[in-house]
């Protein structure tokens, strides 16, 4: 099953509540997701920089268990990053031995939004998948957008630089009724 950010809230605890399926907190050039899996017993951490022409992208995951809110250990799982369908990360049957997990992608060409694809394989030792818990083949999906694009910022730059022309050659007329 693939979600989507649907559901947004403002605090970390709303996951542990299970009222919603998304949990966003945001901080400047960061936002951060919380999604509790489909096993119910695991809920997902992921902190995304913002993505930014010229720089990487930076994806913190962090796989927790939910009844002990421990770190998850022996975490599989494939992930790829595309930015206007160039793939700049795709790590494939990754195992990492604790889900505390840093990706760094390729250079980005654009500010563009950025596609993420996360498909968890389960939880267990490489070679001896069929002792492997927790989900398995669960796909999470998401896709990272600047905060302000360039277009945004063009724009208001032009909108501020009209106003300070229009005022300096016509100056600020106030017509009051008397």
């Amino acid at each position: 099953m693939a979600y989507e950010p649907l559901a947004y809230a403002q605090e970390d605890e709303n996951i542990l509540e299970g009222k919603e399926k998304w949990v966003r907190v945001s901080s400047e050039g960061t936002d951060s997701f919380n999604l509790r899996l489909e096993d119910e017993s695991t809920f997902m951490k992921m902190a995304i920089s913002d993505p930014t022409a010229g720089e990487s992208l930076t994806i913190d995951l962090f796989f927790i268990d939910f009844k002990t809110a421990q770190t998850k250990e022996h975490v599989n799982y494939d992930i790829t990053v595309k930015q206007n369908d160039k793939t700049v990360l795709s790590n494939m049957g990754v195992h990492e031995d604790i889900g505390s997990i840093q990706l760094v992608t390729s250079t980005l060409d654009t500010g563009e939004p950025v596609d993420i694809e996360i498909t968890i394989l389960g939880f267990g030792l490489p070679g001896d998948e069929e002792n492997w818990t927790g989900v398995k083949g669960e796909v999470v999906t998401f896709t990272a957008v600047p905060e302000f694009g360039q277009i945004v910022m063009l724009i208001l730059g032009a909108s501020i630089l009209t106003i300070i022309y229009l005022t300096s050659k016509h100056g600020l007329r106030l017509n009051y009724i008397k």
